[in-house]
C-alpha cells in the first residue's frame, strides 16, 4: 500500500506540470516543473542528477539521473517528459489532475509518458533498501519528443554512458517492441499563374500539375505496398499517405498556386535516403516540363527506423518477464536516437497506445503491478 501511494502522490505531481510541446509558440510549454519533481524524488534516493541544456526558448533540458556506483553498463531507463496539446472540452475531468475510476488512472501524459517516471521511481524505492546495485542504473527524461526530438537527438550526441541496455518506457500495453518504423514529411508547392477562367491560357493551372503529381506518389504508394515488403509489422510494408491539398480560391480564377502534404513510414528494409530519392524522382517524373514551377521540402527532418537484434539476450529477457512475445510496430519513437548509444534497446511500457494523443488518456490500474514487476526485475537483472 505505501508504494501505491508513492506512485500516485508522484504521478499527481507530474500531471499537474504542464509540459506541452508544440510548433505552435502560444501553446509550447518548458519542462523546467517535471525535472524539479524528478530531480527532487531523485536526490531523496541518493541519486546523482545531470542537466543538459537543449532548447533556450522557453527553456526546455534533458535530465539525466544516476543511480548506484559510477562504472560502466547498467540499465538505462528512458522516457520524454513533453506532452501533446489537448483539447480541453472533450476531457471529462482536468486534464492536468490526476483523476481515477475502478479501472483507470485519467490525465494527460499518464502513459505517453509521464506515467513511466513514476514506475520507474517508485519500482526502484521498493528495492533500493534490499539490493546492491553493482552496476548504475539511469532514468532519462527528455524533451520534445511529441515535435522535433530534439532532447533524443542531444543526448545521443553527447552521450557518455555506455550502458549494457535500454528501456524506453512508451505505452506497449506491456509488449517488448523491438522494431518499428521511421517517419518522413514534405510539403510539395507548386506555383502556376492566375488569370481570369475565361481565358484559361493565359495562366497556368497548380492544380492541374498538382493532379498528375499526385497521380505519380499514388502509383508511388502502390509501388512501395508490392515491392518493399517486411513481414514483421502489422502494416508491412512502408506507407505514404497524402495528408493535405490546398490550392485556388474561386472557380472563376485559374489557380496560381496549390500545396500539398504527406507522409511516409520508412521500415528497417527501406532507408529514408532511398525513399526520398524516389518521391523526388516521381515528383519530377509526374510534373515534366512543369518540375521549374514545383519545390519539395521536409516538414520534420527524417526519423530512421529502428531495430534490435532479436535474439539479444535482452528481449529474452524481456519476453520471459512480461510472457509477451516481441512484436513491431507502425509508430516512431525515441529509439531511432538512442539505440545510436550502442545498446540493445526494447520499447515497452504500461497502456495502450491507442489511448496516447486522446482525450481522456488512461492507464489500466490492471497493468500497474506488471510494469513494477517487470521494472524490478530487469534492474535486478542488469544492475544488481
Amino acid at each position: 500500500m505505501e508504494h501505491i501511494n508513492y506512485f500516485k502522490d508522484l504521478l499527481g505531481k507530474l500531471i499537474s506540470s504542464p509540459s506541452v510541446s508544440s510548433e505552435d509558440p502560444t501553446l509550447d510549454r518548458s519542462n523546467q516543473g517535471i525535472l524539479e519533481i524528478l530531480e527532487n524524488e531523485a536526490k531523496a534516493m541518493n541519486g546523482v542528477c545531470l542537466r543538459q541544456k537543449v532548447i533556450s526558448d522557453p527553456p526546455k533540458d534533458n535530465l539525466l539521473i544516476r543511480f548506484g556506483p559510477d562504472v560502466p553498463g547498467g540499465l538505462l531507463l528512458s522516457g520524454h517528459t513533453d506532452t501533446v496539446p489537448y483539447d480541453e472540452k472533450g476531457w471529462k475531468t482536468n486534464p492536468f489532475e490526476l483523476t481515477e475510476d475502478p479501472d483507470f488512472f485519467y490525465g494527460l501524459g499518464v502513459i505517453d509518458m509521464k506515467g513511466f517516471f513514476a514506475h520507474a521511481l517508485t519500482a526502484y524505492r521498493e528495492i533500493m533498501e534490499t539490493s546492491k546495485m553493482l552496476r548504475p542504473l539511469y532514468l532519462l527524461a527528455t524533451v520534445d519528443e511529441e515535435t522535433t526530438m530534439a532532447g533524443a537527438k542531444s543526448f545521443a550526441a553527447e552521450a557518455s554512458i555506455r550502458p549494457d541496455a535500454i528501456i524506453i518506457g512508451e505505452p506497449t500495453s506491456l509488449t517488448p517492441i523491438f522494431k518499428h518504423k521511421g517517419y518522413m514529411a514534405y510539403r510539395i508547392t507548386v506555383n502556376g499563374k492566375s488569370c481570369h477562367s475565361s481565358n484559361p491560357d493565359e495562366g497556368i493551372n497548380a492544380i492541374s500539375i498538382m493532379n498528375r503529381i499526385i497521380t505519380g506518389i499514388e502509383t508511388m504508394a502502390e509501388h512501395m505496398k508490392t515491392s518493399f515488403r517486411d513481414d514483421g509489422f502489422p502494416v508491412n510494408y512502408p506507407t505514404l499517405n497524402i495528408g493535405s491539398v490546398h490550392g485556388g480560391d474561386a472557380p472563376n480564377r485559374i489557380c496560381g498556386s496549390c500545396l500539398l502534404e504527406l507522409d511516409i513510414r520508412p521500415t528497417p528494409a527501406t532507408s529514408p535516403q532511398m525513399l526520398d530519392e524516389l518521391l523526388k524522382k516521381t515528383v519530377r517524373e509526374a510534373a515534366g516540363s512543369s518540375f521549374e514551377r514545383v519545390q519539395i521540402s521536409e516538414l520534420y527532418p527524417p526519423i530512421p527506423p529502428f531495430e534490435t537484434d532479436p535474439s539479444s539476450d535482452l528481449i529474452s529477457i524481456c519476453e520471459k518477464i512480461t510472457g509477451k512475445r516481441r512484436a513491431a510496430v507502425n509508430y516512431s519513437t525515441e529509439a531511432s536516437f538512442l539505440s545510436t548509444i550502442g545498446a540493445p534497446l526494447v520499447v515497452l511500457g504500461a497502456g495502450d497506445i491507442a489511448d496516447a494523443h486522446q482525450i481522456n488518456e488512461k492507464l489500466p490500474k490492471r497493468e500497474i503491478e506488471g510494469i513494477n514487476r517487470f521494472l524490478r526485475e530487469i534492474i535486478a537483472a542488469c544492475c544488481m
